[in-house]
Protein backbone atom coordinates (compact mmCIF):
# COMPACT_ATOMS: atom_id res chain seq x y z
CA UNK A 1 0.00 0.00 0.00
CA UNK A 2 1.39 3.74 -0.82
CA UNK A 3 1.71 6.05 2.32
CA UNK A 4 2.45 8.97 0.16
CA UNK A 5 0.84 11.78 0.58
CA UNK A 6 1.04 12.81 -3.01
CA UNK A 7 -1.63 11.39 -5.86
CA UNK A 8 -0.46 11.29 -9.35
CA UNK A 9 -3.16 10.67 -12.37
CA UNK A 10 -2.14 10.19 -16.52
CA UNK A 11 -2.83 13.74 -17.12
CA UNK A 12 -0.29 15.61 -14.90
CA UNK A 13 -2.49 16.63 -11.86
CA UNK A 14 -1.73 16.17 -8.87
CA UNK A 15 -3.48 16.27 -5.23
CA UNK A 16 -0.76 16.44 -2.43
CA UNK A 17 -0.51 17.66 0.99
CA UNK A 18 0.39 21.35 1.69
CA UNK A 19 3.65 21.92 3.23
CA UNK A 20 3.07 24.94 4.82
CA UNK A 21 -0.60 24.64 6.12
CA UNK A 22 -0.89 21.32 7.75
CA UNK A 23 -3.66 18.88 7.29
CA UNK A 24 -4.76 20.91 4.07
CA UNK A 25 -4.56 20.31 0.57
CA UNK A 26 -3.67 21.67 -3.16
CA UNK A 27 -3.69 20.29 -6.75
CA UNK A 28 -0.73 20.93 -8.82
CA UNK A 29 -1.03 21.18 -12.51
CA UNK A 30 1.43 20.63 -15.29
CA UNK A 31 1.32 23.56 -17.75
CA UNK A 32 1.70 22.19 -21.87
CA UNK A 33 4.34 24.87 -21.94
CA UNK A 34 6.49 23.58 -19.03
CA UNK A 35 6.22 24.32 -15.28
CA UNK A 36 3.59 23.87 -12.92
CA UNK A 37 0.85 25.47 -11.32
CA UNK A 38 -0.97 25.34 -7.94
CA UNK A 39 -4.68 26.38 -6.84
CA UNK A 40 -5.08 27.69 -3.50
CA UNK A 41 -5.52 25.53 -0.32
CA UNK A 42 -8.30 23.03 0.09
CA UNK A 43 -9.53 22.06 3.73
CA UNK A 44 -10.21 18.15 2.82
CA UNK A 45 -8.60 15.64 0.37
CA UNK A 46 -12.57 14.87 -0.81
CA UNK A 47 -12.59 18.74 -1.72
CA UNK A 48 -9.21 18.78 -3.92
CA UNK A 49 -10.27 15.30 -5.76
CA UNK A 50 -13.64 16.59 -6.69
CA UNK A 51 -11.99 20.08 -7.61
CA UNK A 52 -9.62 18.07 -9.57
CA UNK A 53 -11.73 15.68 -11.00
CA UNK A 54 -13.28 19.26 -12.80
CA UNK A 55 -9.73 20.51 -14.08
CA UNK A 56 -9.49 16.85 -15.42
CA UNK A 57 -12.85 17.05 -17.43
CA UNK A 58 -11.99 20.66 -18.78
CA UNK A 59 -8.34 19.37 -20.01
CA UNK A 60 -9.88 16.24 -21.27
CA UNK A 61 -12.66 18.17 -23.08
CA UNK A 62 -9.58 20.79 -23.90
CA UNK A 63 -11.30 23.61 -23.20
CA UNK A 64 -7.77 25.75 -21.70
CA UNK A 65 -9.97 28.38 -20.59
CA UNK A 66 -11.50 26.41 -18.09
CA UNK A 67 -9.15 24.88 -16.55
CA UNK A 68 -7.55 28.53 -15.98
CA UNK A 69 -10.76 29.84 -14.44
CA UNK A 70 -10.56 26.26 -12.07
CA UNK A 71 -7.12 26.72 -11.50
CA UNK A 72 -7.38 30.43 -10.34
CA UNK A 73 -10.09 29.65 -7.88
CA UNK A 74 -9.69 28.65 -4.77
CA UNK A 75 -13.53 27.61 -4.36
CA UNK A 76 -14.97 24.30 -4.23
CA UNK A 77 -17.71 23.14 -6.45
CA UNK A 78 -20.04 23.76 -4.29
CA UNK A 79 -18.78 26.67 -3.18
CA UNK A 80 -18.73 27.68 -6.73
CA UNK A 81 -21.98 27.05 -7.53
CA UNK A 82 -23.33 28.77 -4.41
CA UNK A 83 -21.31 32.31 -5.41
CA UNK A 84 -22.94 31.69 -8.79
CA UNK A 85 -26.39 31.80 -7.63
CA UNK A 86 -25.86 34.18 -4.97
CA UNK A 87 -24.42 36.85 -7.97
CA UNK A 88 -27.46 36.18 -10.07
CA UNK A 89 -29.92 37.02 -7.32
CA UNK A 90 -28.20 40.17 -6.37
CA UNK A 91 -30.27 43.41 -7.65
CA UNK A 92 -28.45 45.49 -10.42
CA UNK A 93 -25.48 47.54 -9.72
CA UNK A 94 -24.58 45.52 -6.47
CA UNK A 95 -21.31 43.92 -6.62
CA UNK A 96 -20.80 40.45 -4.66
CA UNK A 97 -17.85 42.20 -3.20
CA UNK A 98 -19.94 45.17 -2.15
CA UNK A 99 -22.15 42.55 -0.35
CA UNK A 100 -18.93 41.16 1.25
CA UNK A 101 -17.92 44.39 2.09
CA UNK A 102 -21.13 44.96 4.30
CA UNK A 103 -21.13 41.86 5.64
CA UNK A 104 -17.90 42.80 7.34
CA UNK A 105 -18.35 45.83 8.66
CA UNK A 106 -22.34 45.19 10.08
CA UNK A 107 -21.71 41.72 11.14
CA UNK A 108 -18.32 40.74 11.64
CA UNK A 109 -18.18 44.11 13.25
CA UNK A 110 -20.84 44.24 15.58
CA UNK A 111 -19.73 40.58 17.15
CA UNK A 112 -16.61 42.81 17.91
CA UNK A 113 -19.44 44.71 20.06
CA UNK A 114 -19.54 45.09 23.98
CA UNK A 115 -21.73 42.52 25.82
CA UNK A 116 -25.41 44.16 26.23
CA UNK A 117 -25.31 43.66 30.08
CA UNK A 118 -21.89 46.06 29.68
CA UNK A 119 -23.59 48.34 27.58
CA UNK A 120 -27.00 48.81 29.61
CA UNK A 121 -24.66 49.46 33.31
CA UNK A 122 -22.43 52.08 31.20
CA UNK A 123 -26.26 53.62 30.33
CA UNK A 124 -27.20 53.43 34.31
CA UNK A 125 -24.35 55.03 35.13
CA UNK A 126 -24.39 57.80 33.26
CA UNK A 127 -28.12 58.54 34.37
CA UNK A 128 -26.76 58.30 38.17
CA UNK A 129 -24.23 60.96 36.76
CA UNK A 130 -26.66 63.40 35.00
CA UNK A 131 -28.66 63.29 38.18
CA UNK A 132 -31.28 61.10 36.90
CA UNK A 133 -33.73 59.81 39.65
CA UNK A 134 -33.24 56.44 41.55
CA UNK A 135 -36.79 55.65 40.48
CA UNK A 136 -36.63 56.30 37.13
CA UNK A 137 -33.38 54.49 37.04
CA UNK A 138 -34.77 51.95 38.52
CA UNK A 139 -37.33 51.76 35.72
CA UNK A 140 -35.15 51.26 33.62
CA UNK A 141 -32.74 48.45 35.15
CA UNK A 142 -36.40 46.42 35.29
CA UNK A 143 -36.54 46.47 31.40
CA UNK A 144 -33.14 45.48 31.10
CA UNK A 145 -33.11 42.83 33.62
CA UNK A 146 -36.11 41.17 31.85
CA UNK A 147 -34.73 41.77 28.41
CA UNK A 148 -30.91 39.71 28.87
CA UNK A 149 -33.89 37.10 30.54
CA UNK A 150 -35.44 36.65 27.33
CA UNK A 151 -32.19 36.41 25.35
CA UNK A 152 -30.47 33.95 27.50
CA UNK A 153 -27.39 35.26 27.01
CA UNK A 154 -26.38 38.75 29.09
CA UNK A 155 -22.88 38.61 27.59
CA UNK A 156 -24.32 38.83 23.65
CA UNK A 157 -22.57 41.71 21.80
CA UNK A 158 -25.30 44.39 21.64
CA UNK A 159 -24.71 44.89 17.77
CA UNK A 160 -26.07 41.30 17.24
CA UNK A 161 -29.10 41.39 18.86
CA UNK A 162 -31.33 41.26 16.46
CA UNK A 163 -35.56 42.29 15.37
CA UNK A 164 -36.79 39.61 16.11
CA UNK A 165 -34.75 38.76 19.72
CA UNK A 166 -36.81 42.49 20.65
CA UNK A 167 -40.39 41.32 19.05
CA UNK A 168 -40.01 38.51 21.30
CA UNK A 169 -39.29 40.15 24.04
CA UNK A 170 -42.04 42.67 23.66
CA UNK A 171 -45.01 40.49 22.93
CA UNK A 172 -44.92 39.16 26.25
CA UNK A 173 -46.59 42.43 27.07
CA UNK A 174 -50.30 42.71 26.45
CA UNK A 175 -50.99 45.91 27.24
CA UNK A 176 -50.43 48.68 25.01
CA UNK A 177 -49.16 51.10 27.50
CA UNK A 178 -46.63 48.67 29.06
CA UNK A 179 -46.10 47.63 25.80
CA UNK A 180 -44.66 51.01 24.54
CA UNK A 181 -43.33 51.88 28.31
CA UNK A 182 -40.69 48.43 27.81
CA UNK A 183 -39.71 50.24 24.42
CA UNK A 184 -38.80 53.41 25.18
CA UNK A 185 -37.11 52.09 27.96
CA UNK A 186 -34.81 50.14 25.69
CA UNK A 187 -34.48 52.07 23.48
CA UNK A 188 -32.62 54.09 25.77
CA UNK A 189 -30.24 51.54 25.81
CA UNK A 190 -29.47 51.04 21.68
CA UNK A 191 -29.55 54.67 21.44
CA UNK A 192 -26.84 54.89 24.24
CA UNK A 193 -25.07 52.35 22.46
CA UNK A 194 -25.42 54.55 18.84
CA UNK A 195 -24.39 57.47 20.80
CA UNK A 196 -21.41 55.38 22.28
CA UNK A 197 -20.33 53.88 18.40
CA UNK A 198 -21.29 50.76 19.53
CA UNK A 199 -23.24 50.01 16.81
CA UNK A 200 -24.19 51.73 13.20
CA UNK A 201 -28.20 51.49 13.33
CA UNK A 202 -31.31 51.36 16.34
CA UNK A 203 -33.19 47.98 15.72
CA UNK A 204 -35.84 49.09 17.51
CA UNK A 205 -36.67 51.94 14.69
CA UNK A 206 -38.03 49.19 12.73
CA UNK A 207 -40.37 48.03 15.94
CA UNK A 208 -43.47 50.68 15.87
CA UNK A 209 -45.42 52.11 19.24
CA UNK A 210 -49.01 50.83 19.62
CA UNK A 211 -51.58 52.35 19.85
CA UNK A 212 -52.81 53.38 23.21
CA UNK A 213 -56.90 54.97 22.96
CA UNK A 214 -57.25 58.10 25.71
CA UNK A 215 -56.32 57.20 28.72
CA UNK A 216 -57.61 59.92 31.85
CA UNK A 217 -54.94 59.47 34.77
CA UNK A 218 -56.78 58.45 38.01
CA UNK A 219 -57.52 61.79 40.35
CA UNK A 220 -58.82 62.68 43.66
CA UNK A 221 -62.34 64.19 43.96
CA UNK A 222 -62.62 67.21 46.10
CA UNK A 223 -63.94 65.34 49.28
CA UNK A 224 -61.42 62.79 48.99
CA UNK A 225 -58.02 65.61 49.12
CA UNK A 226 -60.06 67.08 52.17
CA UNK A 227 -60.06 63.90 54.00
CA UNK A 228 -56.93 63.18 53.01
CA UNK A 229 -55.71 66.62 54.26
CA UNK A 230 -57.76 66.13 57.63
CA UNK A 231 -55.85 62.88 57.73
CA UNK A 232 -52.20 64.88 57.58
CA UNK A 233 -53.18 67.57 59.83
CA UNK A 234 -53.66 64.45 62.85
CA UNK A 235 -50.69 62.49 61.63
CA UNK A 236 -47.96 63.61 64.31
CA UNK A 237 -48.46 66.96 64.61
CA UNK A 238 -48.39 67.85 60.63
CA UNK A 239 -45.27 67.71 60.47
CA UNK A 240 -46.22 65.62 56.80
CA UNK A 241 -48.33 68.14 55.57
CA UNK A 242 -46.21 70.83 53.40
CA UNK A 243 -44.51 67.31 51.71
CA UNK A 244 -47.90 66.15 50.71
CA UNK A 245 -49.16 69.45 50.30
CA UNK A 246 -46.06 70.28 47.74
CA UNK A 247 -47.09 67.10 45.58
CA UNK A 248 -50.85 67.86 45.71
CA UNK A 249 -51.14 71.19 45.17
CA UNK A 250 -48.03 71.90 43.59
CA UNK A 251 -48.02 68.54 41.84
CA UNK A 252 -43.91 67.79 42.16
CA UNK A 253 -43.23 64.31 42.25
CA UNK A 254 -42.36 61.95 44.59
CA UNK A 255 -38.46 62.19 44.03
CA UNK A 256 -38.58 65.92 43.34
CA UNK A 257 -40.04 66.30 46.85
CA UNK A 258 -37.18 63.99 48.36
CA UNK A 259 -34.67 66.59 47.51
CA UNK A 260 -36.49 69.38 48.65
CA UNK A 261 -36.57 68.06 52.28
CA UNK A 262 -32.90 68.72 52.13
CA UNK A 263 -32.22 72.05 54.26
CA UNK A 264 -30.18 73.52 51.64
CA UNK A 265 -31.94 72.49 48.32
CA UNK A 266 -35.12 73.88 49.98
CA UNK A 267 -34.08 77.08 51.01
CA UNK A 268 -32.69 78.03 47.29
CA UNK A 269 -35.75 77.06 46.04
CA UNK A 270 -38.42 78.47 48.50
CA UNK A 271 -39.46 81.92 47.89
CA UNK A 272 -42.98 82.69 49.30
CA UNK A 273 -41.92 87.06 48.85
CA UNK A 274 -42.04 85.85 45.14
CA UNK A 275 -44.96 83.31 45.07
CA UNK A 276 -42.30 81.10 43.60
CA UNK A 277 -41.00 77.51 44.14
CA UNK A 278 -37.77 76.81 42.06
CA UNK A 279 -36.69 73.00 41.28
CA UNK A 280 -33.24 73.05 39.63
CA UNK A 281 -31.97 70.74 36.82
CA UNK A 282 -30.06 68.59 39.64
CA UNK A 283 -33.98 67.51 41.29
CA UNK A 284 -35.99 67.62 38.16
CA UNK A 285 -36.84 64.55 36.10
CA UNK A 286 -35.55 66.46 33.01
CA UNK A 287 -33.04 68.20 34.42
CA UNK A 288 -34.84 71.57 33.45
CA UNK A 289 -35.64 74.57 35.61
CA UNK A 290 -39.07 74.71 36.96
CA UNK A 291 -40.94 77.14 38.51
CA UNK A 292 -43.76 76.37 40.50
CA UNK A 293 -46.59 78.55 41.37
CA UNK A 294 -47.50 78.83 45.03
CA UNK A 295 -50.92 79.17 45.16
CA UNK A 296 -53.53 79.79 47.49
CA UNK A 297 -54.11 77.05 49.26
CA UNK A 298 -50.36 75.43 49.30
CA UNK A 299 -49.21 78.93 50.66
CA UNK A 300 -51.64 78.95 53.32
CA UNK A 301 -50.63 75.51 54.20
CA UNK A 302 -46.92 75.77 54.36
CA UNK A 303 -47.55 78.78 55.83
CA UNK A 304 -49.57 77.35 58.62
CA UNK A 305 -47.05 73.65 58.76
CA UNK A 306 -43.66 74.51 57.95
CA UNK A 307 -42.80 75.59 61.78
CA UNK A 308 -43.81 72.23 63.09
CA UNK A 309 -41.35 70.64 61.13
CA UNK A 310 -38.35 72.95 61.06
CA UNK A 311 -39.36 75.13 58.45
CA UNK A 312 -37.98 72.80 56.10
CA UNK A 313 -40.28 69.93 54.90
CA UNK A 314 -40.18 66.48 56.54
CA UNK A 315 -39.69 62.97 54.18
CA UNK A 316 -42.07 60.40 55.69
CA UNK A 317 -40.57 57.31 56.55
CA UNK A 318 -41.97 53.87 54.97
CA UNK A 319 -44.53 53.48 58.13
CA UNK A 320 -45.52 56.63 57.49
CA UNK A 321 -46.39 55.99 53.74
CA UNK A 322 -48.25 52.75 55.03
CA UNK A 323 -50.30 54.06 57.94
CA UNK A 324 -51.48 57.17 55.78
CA UNK A 325 -52.51 55.20 52.58
CA UNK A 326 -52.32 57.71 49.70
CA UNK A 327 -49.08 56.91 48.15
CA UNK A 328 -50.71 55.11 44.34
CA UNK A 329 -48.39 56.05 42.18
CA UNK A 330 -48.41 59.26 40.90
CA UNK A 331 -52.13 60.54 41.45
CA UNK A 332 -51.83 63.61 43.88
CA UNK A 333 -49.66 64.94 40.88
CA UNK A 334 -52.24 64.15 38.53
CA UNK A 335 -54.62 65.51 40.65
CA UNK A 336 -52.93 68.86 41.09
CA UNK A 337 -52.73 69.06 37.45
CA UNK A 338 -55.92 68.47 36.47
CA UNK A 339 -57.53 71.05 38.87
CA UNK A 340 -54.16 73.67 37.70
CA UNK A 341 -55.81 72.98 33.90
CA UNK A 342 -58.68 74.51 35.13
CA UNK A 343 -57.91 76.99 37.17
CA UNK A 344 -55.36 78.78 35.31
CA UNK A 345 -56.90 77.98 31.93
CA UNK A 346 -53.58 78.08 30.44
CA UNK A 347 -52.16 74.39 28.67
CA UNK A 348 -48.80 76.44 28.36
CA UNK A 349 -48.87 77.60 31.78
CA UNK A 350 -49.27 74.53 33.45
CA UNK A 351 -47.25 72.30 31.08
CA UNK A 352 -44.27 74.48 32.14
CA UNK A 353 -44.78 74.08 35.60
CA UNK A 354 -45.62 70.37 35.39
CA UNK A 355 -42.21 69.34 33.11
CA UNK A 356 -44.45 68.09 30.40
CA UNK A 357 -45.49 68.54 26.82
CA UNK A 358 -48.58 70.74 26.14
CA UNK A 359 -49.68 67.95 24.26
CA UNK A 360 -49.73 65.50 26.87
CA UNK A 361 -51.64 67.77 29.37
CA UNK A 362 -54.00 68.34 26.47
CA UNK A 363 -54.80 64.85 25.76
CA UNK A 364 -54.85 63.53 29.63
CA UNK A 365 -55.43 66.40 31.66
CA UNK A 366 -57.81 68.89 29.98
CA UNK A 367 -60.94 66.63 30.04
CA UNK A 368 -64.29 68.66 30.80
CA UNK A 369 -66.30 66.19 32.03
CA UNK A 370 -63.29 65.56 35.12
CA UNK A 371 -64.26 69.18 37.10
CA UNK A 372 -65.59 71.88 36.80
CA UNK A 373 -63.68 75.68 36.94
CA UNK A 374 -65.56 76.23 40.45
CA UNK A 375 -64.47 72.83 41.95
CA UNK A 376 -60.50 74.54 40.77
CA UNK A 377 -61.50 77.50 42.64
CA UNK A 378 -61.86 75.62 45.72
CA UNK A 379 -59.03 73.12 45.54
CA UNK A 380 -56.67 75.83 45.25
CA UNK A 381 -58.28 78.82 46.63
CA UNK A 382 -59.49 81.69 45.58
CA UNK A 383 -57.22 84.47 43.36
CA UNK A 384 -55.61 87.34 44.63
CA UNK A 385 -57.95 90.16 43.35
CA UNK A 386 -55.78 93.05 41.57
CA UNK A 387 -56.78 96.35 42.51
CA UNK A 388 -58.13 98.01 39.68
CA UNK A 389 -56.62 101.86 39.27
CA UNK A 390 -59.14 104.71 39.75
CA UNK A 391 -60.35 106.95 36.92
CA UNK A 392 -61.86 110.12 36.83
CA UNK A 393 -65.15 110.04 35.91
CA UNK A 394 -66.14 113.04 32.88
CA UNK A 395 -68.24 115.61 34.56
CA UNK A 396 -71.62 115.72 33.79
CA UNK A 397 -73.11 118.29 31.31
CA UNK A 398 -75.29 120.63 32.86
CA UNK A 399 -79.26 120.27 31.35
CA UNK A 400 -80.14 122.58 29.10
CA UNK A 401 -83.89 123.70 28.96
Amino acid sequence: MNNSSTHQDPKGFTVHKDKSTPNKWKIAYKKPGGGRSSTSVYGTKADAEAKKAELMRAFIENDSADVTRHLRTSLTPSQLRDAETAIEELPKGISLMEVVRAYRKTILDAKDSPAFEDVAEGLLDTLKAEGKGERYRASIRSTVGKFKTTIGDPTQPIGTITKSQIDNFLSGFTNNQTYNNRRRELMRVFTYALNEGHIDYLPLDKVKQRKVGERLPEIYSLKECAKILKKLKKHKDGVLVPYYALRLYGFIRREEADHLCGEANWRSAYNPDAGIITLEGHITKKSKVRHITIRPMLAKLLKQYLPACGFVPKKPTRKDRSDLGIEKGNKLRHTGITFAVFYENSIVEVADEAGNSESMIRRHYKSPQRITQIEAVQFFGPKAKTKKKATKKAPKKARTG
